[in-house]
C-alpha cells in the first residue's frame, strides 16, 4: 500500500485549532484526480492543495474539495506555503504558482 504525507494546516492564524482548515499534500507526484479527490474526502475540509512541479513557475498547486476539483483557492494556497515555508522548503519574498486559472504571484511574509 503506498502511504502520502497529508496535513492540515490552519491558515491565517498562529494558534492551533483556529483559522481555516485546508489540507495539503506537499508530494502530489503521481496521483490520479480520483486520488486526489478521495484524499481531499478523507480530510473532510472545505479544500486540500496538492503541490506538484511545474515547468512554468516555482510549483503547481490543484486544489480539490472532497467533490470535485476546484480552480483556485485562497486559503489553502496560504496553508500550503505556510507549510512550505515552516518547513525550509522556501524562502521569503515573490513566488509563482501555476493553478487552473493560471499562473499567479505569492508573496511570502516572514508571519506567515
Amino acid at each position: 500500500m503506498e502511504t502520502r504525507r497529508t496535513l492540515l494546516v490552519d491558515a491565517f492564524t498562529a494558534d492551533p485549532l483556529a483559522g481555516n482548515a485546508a489540507g495539503v499534500v506537499p508530494e502530489a507526484d503521481g496521483l490520479t484526480a480520483d486520488q486526489m479527490r478521495a484524499i481531499a474526502r478523507e480530510l473532510a475540509v472545505s479544500e486540500t492543495a496538492f503541490l506538484l512541479p511545474s515547468e512554468t513557475a516555482d510549483r503547481r498547486l490543484r486544489y480539490f474539495s472532497p467533490e470535485q476539483e476546484v480552480d483556485l483557492c485562497g486559503h489553502a494556497t496560504v496553508a500550503a506555503h505556510a507549510h512550505l515555508r515552516e518547513a525550509g522548503a522556501i524562502d521569503e519574498g515573490e513566488h509563482t504558482i501555476e493553478t487552473n486559472v493560471g499562473v499567479l504571484d505569492v508573496e511570502v511574509e516572514s508571519d506567515g
